[in-house]
């Protein structure tokens, strides 16, 4: 599918045309987020969430608890309001009865060819950095794996150490498991080339793949593997997992939490979760009510089972996920639930 273009420095937010726009052609940051499409998924019989909270109770001493981490929410200028991307944050931290969500982290995206060099880049992150705002990123890598590629991301990373941007994170080409790389070996070799850089230059490595299927057996087979001195290359996992269309058609994440207990990923989060990934098919309140309270007993089992939390992050696009009020007040008791921050 095609990427979507900006204005050639890489974080310009193009909103979603009326109508059938999927989630996955909207670019925030200058990075198209996928392929359009109805995605959806089956059940599979894997490991539930409190089979995993009774296996952590048996396996780990009582008093081990994983940490919690950040709720935050991507937003972007005009989305939920406002006319520019700060403005939303401080709209949608509102909307969330002052709870610090959007203006706690967000993700930044830079698609192909885009990278932390230019003045409009440059500027956005340091817009964000300014507010107190940290960032998971997302940098898009040529699959060409070439030295050129590998110098722009170095340039990249240290312009951002230069700045010094709040980063929780950074992920190399996300969801990969759809539609983006001929393979997970592929991917794997990728990662293998690209990633030393992220950990050399100080920084967590991030997977974020698409939940698709609940067995999740294309999450696990495009999970990097690599390592640096004798240590995991990811440190950090991230799924991105919508109330409609995977939820609502019965996909869950026990394959996705089986596949971080097989690596013993340190830290394990969301990426984007949201109402759709598809305008054609956004849920009812219920439904999406539904959805954070399963998000939020899931995060509750792997923190019991005494597994760390990573950043979890809202994603909003415009009307097809801009919450509705029953939203917000589904979103505040997953905030309160889950959030380390509740001041």
């Amino acid at each position: 599918m095609s990427e979507d273009s900006d204005n050639g420095e890489g974080m310009t937010a193009t909103p979603p045309q009326a109508g059938g726009t999927s989630r996955r052609a909207f670019v925030l940051g200058g990075a198209a987020i996928g392929a359009a499409g109805v995605i959806g998924g089956r059940r599979g019989p894997d490991v539930t969430a409190q089979q995993r909270r009774r296996a952590g109770a048996t396996a780990r001493p009582a008093a081990k608890v994983g940490s919690k981490a950040e709720v935050g929410a991507t937003v972007s200028a005009g989305n939920p309001g406002g006319s520019t991307r700060l403005e939303a944050a401080q709209i949608f931290d509102t909307n969330m009865g002052g709870r610090k969500m959007a203006m706690a982290v967000e993700r930044v995206y830079w698609g192909p060819g885009k990278w932390q060099t230019g003045p409009n880049t440059t500027q956005e992150v340091a817009t964000l950095n300014g507010a107190g705002i940290a960032i998971v990123g997302s940098f898009t890598p040529s699959q060409t794996l070439t030295n050129a590629e590998l110098t722009n991301l170095k340039n990249s990373l240290a312009q951002l150490k230069s700045q010094n941007a709040i980063v929780d994170a950074i992920c190399l080409t996300h969801e990969p498991n759809y539609q983006k790389f001929p393979s997970a070996q592929a991917y794997q070799k990728y990662i293998n080339f690209y990633g030393p850089a992220v950990v050399e230059a100080g920084y967590a490595l991030a997977y974020i793949p698409v939940v698709l299927t609940t067995a999740a057996n294309d999450v696990a087979a495009f999970y990097p593997t690599g390592t640096l001195n004798g240590q995991p290359l990811v440190t950090r996992m991230y799924g991105d997992f919508y109330c409609s269309t995977q939820y609502t058609s019965g996909v869950r994440l026990d394959g996705f939490f089986n596949v971080a207990v097989a690596h013993n990923t340190p830290r394990v989060g969301i990426g984007e979760f949201g109402r759709t990934d598809s305008a054609l098919h956004p849920p009812t309140d219920q439904q999406f009510r539904s959805y954070t309270q399963y998000l939020t007993q899931e995060w509750q089992a792997w923190n019991a089972a005494g597994h760390d939390s990573a950043v979890i992050m809202y994603f909003t696009n415009g009307a097809a996920n801009n919450p509705t009020p029953d939203n917000y007040l589904a979103l505040e008791a997953l905030w309160d639930a889950l959030s380390i921050d509740h001041t």
